[in-house]
């Protein structure tokens, strides 16, 4: 069903663009520009991209069984909210994943992965004196996944993805509440 007024649809498949719009709206969510608890408007998503609001919908499930979105019951799909049980289990996840993709890494790394790692540490250290909390929380998931892709396993990769992406929203909902931070001192050790 290719649209005839030049959209977005008319150039690409409906998979195609609806992968778009969930790497669209799911970058935006581990940004912090979505907030917990927004409403996630199809309407204005389908026009913005020149598509169906059945495109939109297929890219809002995909988010949904990632956990990033919820769908309340005749009040829309919002950015989800994780509760403070679900924060310390996505934590506790991350910790025992880790242990293991550091087994992985210690047994597997390059030294040309170590100076990219190093690289992302020092940015990380910059951005925690002269960034802001998004920028942070950006380079803290981009930093562990970088440490998954070193291990080799794409499948540990593809799981830990997935947490740190609802762990963005754990920042993003707590902020003010960081004390633990895992920033770049964090990360060297």
């Amino acid at each position: 069903m290719a649209a005839t007024n030049g959209s977005v649809e008319s150039a690409d498949t409906h998979d195609d663009v609806s992968e778009r719009i969930r790497a669209t709206l799911a970058a935006a969510i581990g940004e912090g520009a979505l907030k917990p608890g927004t409403k996630i408007l199809e309407e204005a998503i389908a026009e913005h991209f020149g598509v169906s609001r059945t495109v939109v919908r297929g890219a809002l499930g995909v988010l949904e069984s990632d956990h990033l979105l919820e769908r309340k019951r005749n009040r829309g799909t919002f950015v989800a909210e994780p509760s403070v049980e679900q924060a310390k289990s996505l934590f506790e996840a991350r910790r025992k994943i880790e242990r293991l993709l550091l087994e992985l890494v210690i047994a597997r790394v390059t030294p040309e992965q170590l100076d990219a790692l190093q690289k992302l540490t020092d940015e990380e250290e910059h951005i925690h004196h002269h960034g802001d909390e998004k920028s942070k929380t950006v380079l803290s998931g981009k930093f562990h996944i970088v440490l998954a892709e070193m291990a080799g396993n794409p499948v540990l990769t593809e799981v830990l993805a997935k947490i740190v992406a609802r762990l963005s929203l754990v920042m993003s909902l707590y902020e003010e509440d960081r004390k633990d931070d895992c920033g770049a001192d964090h990360h060297r050790m």
